[in-house]
């Protein structure tokens, strides 16, 4: 982005970017479908991003709530191949810190992963060869369409937008001791994902405007917190699947032993096994399991007690917008 787009018209500004992140998309939506293994992760981020955007400036963008939808349930499409990537990635790096009789469950829990893999490959280029090449066609006519000026420049906008969603992300963070604490880590993922994909695009300005280093200081602190709340999703997924594995293996006794070992407590459920063989690396993989969720959250206490990512953020916007933002806020609904 340049200087240029910057001081140009907001709505004019927004579209230009939504029309390269949607050439992006199309382009790993067809090395999906060709058969590209690395494609599965390219596209969701891919989509992910083009729909945050799209979500963020919708007034001028129209892109219209149905595609919005569409777009969320095509990067949902992909979940099962991703997480089962992720699965098997770290059950093979814990593979080697096992003893040979907790491996026996290691190996029987990576080929059902393997398996839930192939079939989530299966069903995600089925599905995006099905419904991305209308969906694309869709967004290019509505981003054709959207040629109505918002009177306001692209800058000031996107600033007030910051703002807004840097607020939403510290409220979200603010909020995430309490029960169901893994929803609201979840949620605080999704609004640090959706104020980075806001702010991505501010980077590519030229080196000389004053704002890069703060956009670049912001997606650093922004993308370490996601880190952590990515991690801490995954290390969910991991949990769910490590207590279907157990019940598998020794009924509700075996799951209740998993479960204890995910909150450190000694292993006090020896009930009665079916696959007796498989308990001892499941359970090895839930201690691990617990131990990296507890430091994940440690790190994550204290990224929210210096409220980095938020201030950096908070800092560009402020940085972008004008003082008085209620005229901007106007002209972009007005673009409706």
């Amino acid at each position: 982005m340049n200087s240029d787009r910057l001081h140009g018209d907001a709505a004019a500004g927004a579209r230009e970017v939504a029309a390269e992140l949607l050439d992006t998309a199309a382009q790993a939506a067809r090395r999906l479908t060709a058969g590209e293994r690395d494609a599965v992760h390219d596209f969701r981020v891919a989509v992910r991003r083009l729909h945050s955007w799209l979500q963020a400036w919708s007034p001028p963008l129209h892109p219209g709530r149905r595609n919005l939808r569409r777009m969320r349930r095509l990067a949902r499409a992909t979940d099962a191949a991703r997480d089962a990537e992720v699965a098997l990635d770290w059950i093979d790096r814990q593979r080697k810190g096992l003893a040979p009789d907790e491996r026996v469950g290691a190996r029987r829990l990576a080929r059902r992963v393997e398996a839930r893999r192939t079939r989530g490959l299966r069903r995600a280029r089925r599905r995006v060869a099905d419904r991305w090449p209308r969906l694309e066609r869709r967004l290019r006519r509505r981003l054709a369409r959207s040629t109505e000026p918002a009177g306001v420049e692209f800058g000031h906008a996107a600033g007030t937008l910051v703002l807004a969603q840097a607020e939403r992300l510290e409220r979200a963070l603010e909020s995430l001791h309490g029960p169901r604490r893994g929803r609201r880590e979840h949620r605080a993922r999704l609004r640090a994902k959706r104020l980075r994909y806001l702010l991505e695009p501010l980077g590519a300005q030229t080196p000389a405007m004053p704002v890069a280093a703060g956009v670049g200081r912001a997606l650093a602190d922004l993308k370490a917190l996601q880190d952590l709340l990515g991690e801490l999703q995954d290390l969910r997924v991991l949990a769910a699947r490590l207590r279907a594995a157990a019940r598998r293996a020794g009924g509700a006794g075996g799951r209740g032993r998993v479960d204890a070992a995910l909150h450190g407590a000694p292993d006090a459920y020896p009930g009665a096994a079916t696959d007796a063989d498989s308990l001892p690396g499941l359970l090895a993989l839930a201690r691990t399991v617990g131990v990296r969720r507890a430091r994940c959250r440690d790190g994550l206490h204290r990224r929210c007690a210096d409220g980095g990512a938020v201030a950096t953020a908070r800092g560009v916007g402020v940085a972008l917008a004008p003082k008085d933002e209620e005229p901007v806020r106007r002209g972009i609904a007005r673009a409706r």
